[in-house]
């Protein structure tokens, strides 16, 4: 195609266009993830952001070929009056080699520079909404989704403005010319993808689950971060790439993966051509390539058909049982496992029970068609989803608790105050469908588990609302299940009543019912804990006091067995004496008491042990004293004059013992006493040897 005025001006219209159509998608998902609070709208708001610098990018690149080929009319026009005898002074293709040179410029500088920053703010963009909404992943995250209408609107405008245009803009870039044009493409069906992934999430929800609207928000920002790498590696590819003359550089913002999605026939092609050429033989020119083609539709037909007989045969898996219906009426009413046949659908269809799981949202998690498979039904509060955190009564357990009201504690005599308590019951009941036809009569699909869940949980309150907190808090767990279970069976068996009004019972049968859980509400739970640790204060007090009492009984008596005996002798002996009993029986007791007492090894029988030693020492010596005196009183019959100067002597050896003793004689008898003094004292000196005369 020749690269004229016209070619260059019509890609700035489409450019323009674009650059129009890519403000409108990313501003409807801004407004939608702002009021509609989406972190995946946000998200693809963001990725359309981008899209307008593409589309800008691409603008100014066809506007300055549109530029360039204005001023090369003009120089051209320029010669042809130069020719006809213009002035010689004026100079011609100045104009177009200065727009030639900012044309180069461009594709130079400007093209990989925005392509770069494109692909880095891309991939740090994705990063950043990759870590804010991958917490949204999990289930129970994300909440009721807000003007779903909108959402729907949006996404549906934006994957069908998108992908039209850009199929329109991926036709004109066949040609050279117009080959730039897919960088804007590119980002005109990144957005609607975007917006069609929106809408599907939300169509998904309305159905029942929201498991994609969960994933989206990670889904995008990884495409973003991928989309973004691939624009940083094509630049690198660019710069090592050969080019003929005159070919115009591809714009590294012209993703290969988006082309797919923009021109899915070219890419076939390709596809094919590649095939051709590493198998080396022309495939799209055999003849059964061409046979496929001319008979296609007959072929299809005739697939149709095969896939269309084929539903006259059912398989029922070996957990499964179901009934066969004929245009909505029943033919067979009990179909087990194995191949069957029937007529083909639409006439004959085979109906299996469904079982439906619901997550914490009430929204469809899991439907599997089953008979015998066991179902699970909280017939009482959910079941904790703390994670690997501890469970305790002081923190919730769950989002929606479900509290039952039952009866206080009771006092000692029986009676109770007249308030009420709540309690959190986990009452999990399991069961199996075990008549088909009786299970469906129940309701439609979805109601069926819903009916019993309801029927369940008013049994439950209802058995639990005759209960004391002391009695459903108590060890009696596993009768409280049979109770429980006793008043379910009762409860299902009343449903589905007959012609007569007889009722024919539910078609399930339960498996098991347990009480796996049961606290108070979070906010009183202390108040249940003061009375634990006040019971638990009160046994290690009386653990302490054991303790003390073995230990002094050990102490005391050697032991505890010992010590009991000797208590219970004591105790016979307090009896006797109340009781009034002869003085003779009670010292008997006293003396089996003192000898039981003797006979232990503790500080009680030292004690009396010193007693008695005590007890004959002083007997002894004051029998010794008793004896001495005796003697005394012979020896002085004997001779009283020697009996009293020999004790007379004693008691002066006595008093001067240790003391100076000078003899001095009187007046009489001085001159007639001769008397020698030996006044040389033996103990003057200190005998240093000699520890004991330091204390003389």
């Amino acid at each position: 195609m020749s690269q004229d005025l016209q070619t260059f001006r019509r890609a700035v219209a489409v450019a323009g266009l674009g650059l129009v159509l890519q403000a409108a998608m990313a501003l409807a998902l801004l407004l939608y993830g702002v009021f509609g609070h989406d972190h995946a709208s946000w998200t693809a708001a963001g990725y359309g952001a981008f899209g307008l610098f593409a589309w800008a990018m691409t603008l100014i690149v066809y506007d300055q070929h549109r530029r360039e080929r204005l001023a090369a009319l003009e120089d051209e026009a320029l010669e042809a009056d130069v020719a006809h005898g213009a002035s010689v002074f004026e100079a011609g293709g100045v104009g177009s080699q200065a727009a030639a040179r900012r044309l180069s410029g461009v594709y130079k500088w400007f093209v990989p520079a925005v392509s770069l920053l494109l692909g880095m703010g891309m991939i740090a963009f994705g990063i950043w909404r990759f870590q804010s909404g991958k917490e949204l992943a999990e289930p129970g995250a994300i909440g009721p989704a807000d003007l779903r209408g909108w959402a729907l609107a949006v996404g549906l405008f934006c994957g069908f403005a998108g992908f039209v245009f850009a199929r329109y803009v991926a036709g004109m870039a066949v040609r050279s010319a117009w080959s730039n044009l897919r960088a804007g493409s590119s980002f005109a069906i990144g957005t609607a993808l975007f917006g069609l992934a929106s809408a599907i999430g939300h169509f998904a929800d309305v159905a029942g689950t929201d498991s994609i609207r969960r994933l989206l928000p990670v889904i995008m920002a990884v495409a973003l971060v991928v989309l973004g790498a691939e624009i940083v590696l094509s630049f690198i590819a660019e710069l090592y790439r050969p080019r003929r003359k005159g070919e115009l550089p591809r714009p590294a913002v012209d993703s290969r993966l988006l082309g797919f999605f923009a021109a899915p026939d070219q890419a076939a092609r390709s596809v094919g051509e590649l095939l051709d050429y590493q198998i080396g033989y022309s495939v799209q020119g055999s003849w059964f390539y061409r046979l496929v083609a001319r008979w296609w539709a007959g072929l299809l037909l005739v697939v149709v058909a095969i896939v269309w007989g084929l539903s006259a045969l059912a398989v029922l898996q070996p957990h499964e049982r179901g009934m066969v219906l004929r245009f909505g009426e029943i033919v067979r009413e009990d179909v087990g496992p194995g191949l069957h046949l029937k007529m083909p659908w639409p006439i004959d269809r085979v109906v299996v029970p469904a079982s439906i799981e619901l997550d914490r949202e009430t929204n469809t998690t899991r439907v599997e068609r089953t008979a015998t498979g066991v179902r699970t039904a909280q017939l009482g509060t959910p079941g904790p989803d703390a994670g690997n955190k501890p469970i305790l009564w002081t923190s919730a357990h769950s989002r929606n608790e479900i509290f039952n009201i039952v009866q206080p504690s009771r006092t000692d005599d029986g009676v109770a105050d007249g308030s009420l308590t709540l309690v959190a019951v986990e009452v999990p009941m399991q069961y199996v469908v075990e008549d088909p036809l009786l299970y469906e009569r129940l309701g439609p699909v979805g109601v069926r588990d819903d009916l019993i869940q309801a029927v369940g949980r008013r049994a439950v309150t209802r058995f639990l609302s005759h209960l004391s907190i002391d009695e459903i808090l108590g060890a009696g767990r596993a009768e409280l299940a049979q109770a429980i279970e006793a008043e379910l069976r009762s409860a299902l068996d009343s449903l589905n009543p007959g012609p007569d009004g007889t009722p024919l019972g539910s078609g399930v049968r339960i498996l098991s019912v347990s009480v796996s859980g049961v606290h108070p509400p979070s906010q009183v739970a202390p108040k249940y804990e003061q009375v634990v640790i006040a019971q638990t204060k009160r046994e290690s007090m009386i653990e302490v006091a054991r303790r003390d009492e073995v230990g002094s009984l050990a102490r005391v008596v050697g032991n505890v067995k010992s010590a009991r005996a000797i208590v219970a002798l004591i105790d016979e002996l307090e009896a006797m004496r109340g009781d009034g009993a002869d003085q003779a029986a009670i010292t008997a007791q006293e003396l089996a008491i003192t000898d039981a007492i003797g006979k232990a090894s503790g500080s009680a029988a030292e004690l009396l042990a010193q007693a008695r030693a005590d007890r004959w020492v002083k007997h002894m010596q004051d029998r010794a004293a008793l004896v001495n005196y005796q003697g005394q009183i012979v020896a002085f019959r004997a001779s009283p004059t020697y009996f009293v100067a020999t004790h007379y002597f004693d008691a002066l050896a006595e008093v001067f013992d240790r003391s100076r003793t000078f003899v001095v004689p009187d007046a009489s008898t001085a001159q007639r006493l001769i008397t020698q003094f030996d006044l040389t004292e033996s103990g003057s000196a200190t005998e240093i040897f000699n520890p004991g005369s330091l204390d003389q």
